[in-house]
């Protein structure tokens, strides 16, 4: 049944490497997620009233901030299926962002409120009515969880995207939590316990915990953060797959917002190929990173000489150059020279131990110096690699 609805929502639901079918199941869990999760508010709030449970209350809260959460899904999926424009502002793809930090305000205020309202419960108890329709609704929403769980982690698991796969399992937790508050509700009213508050605060840590970690999420690109290792990984995978480029360095990613992200790098050629055929390696690589991560490219082509001695006169020379100066436990790999007719790039990766206690800007500032300082007319580009402990 689950995967007849799906199939009648996104056309061509198999073909899960095309954009515009990522897309359409993106945009399908976020609007579910926000009409399952309003519907539940509403159900659970209606329960509240009847019982007078603020556990139940703030479980519906719970749900409420799964909508908002929901909102900026879609909007996510929504900004990156629109076309961009020859000249694109990639300012508003910080619009996400911005969008998320609001809710994430919006929820740590809520759980503040909610925690203060439930110690309140706890030092002044009140007697909890419970009724099947009250805890009908409960079951209700712990099944509606589960499937949210069941959708998510299938369309996840199919597309590749932990972002769904992450909803499922928050989906799962709130079935949990919505089955701690049904127990408490029943309890409560058959045994006249007053754990109702206790429940309650439990619900609302629970939601100023989520709000905190949505805060996180959403500060951090604005602040700016280091990429994806995954994505770059694709990157990387996805430009090596022509064979015609050797290697690449200077791998930039941009993150502007869902949709918006900015990819350039040098691509290592061999500098006796022909030049036509080297291009075309290099433009395919381009157009192949944006059909599969729907990112801006752009890739410089690099020339390297292949047959070079002074590629390993020069990694003798600077392995024994940095060890005395720089750090005796240092070890130079992937060594590279690419020529120009005013100076010459040199590009590799300095490994250090796992444990080493360089900060590692100042390390590679310090490799630059002194290798600037010893070959005129280089020009270094060094990344600091810590071997695996």
């Amino acid at each position: 049944m689950l995967k007849k609805m799906i199939r009648n929502v996104v056309q061509n639901g198999d073909a899960v490497n095309d954009i515009s079918v990522r897309h359409s199941y993106g945009i399908f869990c976020g609007i579910s997620g926000i009409l399952l999760n309003t519907l539940l508010f509403f159900g659970k709030y209606f329960a509240s009233v009847i019982t007078g449970s603020v556990a139940i209350l703030a479980d519906a809260f719970n749900n409420l901030t799964d909508a908002g959460s929901s909102c900026i899904t879609l909007l996510g999926f929504l900004l990156a299926r629109k076309k961009r424009s020859k000249a694109p502002s990639f300012d508003s793809g910080k619009y996400e962002y911005y969008g998320s930090l609001l809710i994430a305000a919006a929820i740590i205020l809520t759980g503040i409120l909610l925690v203060i309202r439930s110690v309140q419960r706890i030092l002044t108890p009140t007697e909890v009515q419970s009724t099947f329709l009250s805890c009908m609704i409960l079951v209700v929403g712990i099944l509606v969880k589960l499937f949210m769980a069941l959708y998510n982690n299938g369309i996840g698991k199919k597309i590749g995207s932990a972002a769904m796969e992450a909803t499922a399992a928050d989906s799962i937790s709130d079935a949990v939590i919505a089955a701690i508050v049904l127990m408490s509700t029943i309890v409560s009213a058959l045994l006249h316990l007053p754990i109702d508050g206790y429940a309650s605060l439990a619900v609302s840590l629970f939601i100023t915990y989520s709000g905190l970690y949505a805060l996180r999420d959403a500060v951090a690109p604005l602040l700016g953060q280091l990429p994806d290792p995954d994505i770059a990984n694709q990157v990387r995978s996805i430009v090596l797959s022509h064979p015609e480029i050797l290697n690449i360095h200077n791998l930039i990613i941009h993150d502007y917002g869902p949709g918006r992200l900015v990819v350039s790098l040098h691509a290592e050629v061999p500098g006796n190929g022909n030049i036509y055929r080297l291009h075309d390696a290099v433009d395919s690589a381009e157009n192949e990173l944006r059909e599969t991560l729907g990112c801006l490219a752009t890739v410089h082509m690099a020339p390297i000489d292949t047959d070079d001695n002074r590629v390993s006169a020069a990694l003798t020379f600077l392995t024994d150059k940095l060890r005395a100066e720089v750090c005796a436990d240092l070890s130079i790999r992937d060594l590279r020279l690419i020529p120009g007719t005013t100076h010459t790039v040199i590009v590799f990766d300095a490994m250090i131990p796992a444990d080493a206690s360089y900060e590692e800007e100042e390390l590679r500032s310090r490799i630059c110096q002194v290798i600037l300082a010893s070959m005129p007319n280089c020009y270094p580009e060094v990344t600091i690699v810590r071997a695996a402990s």
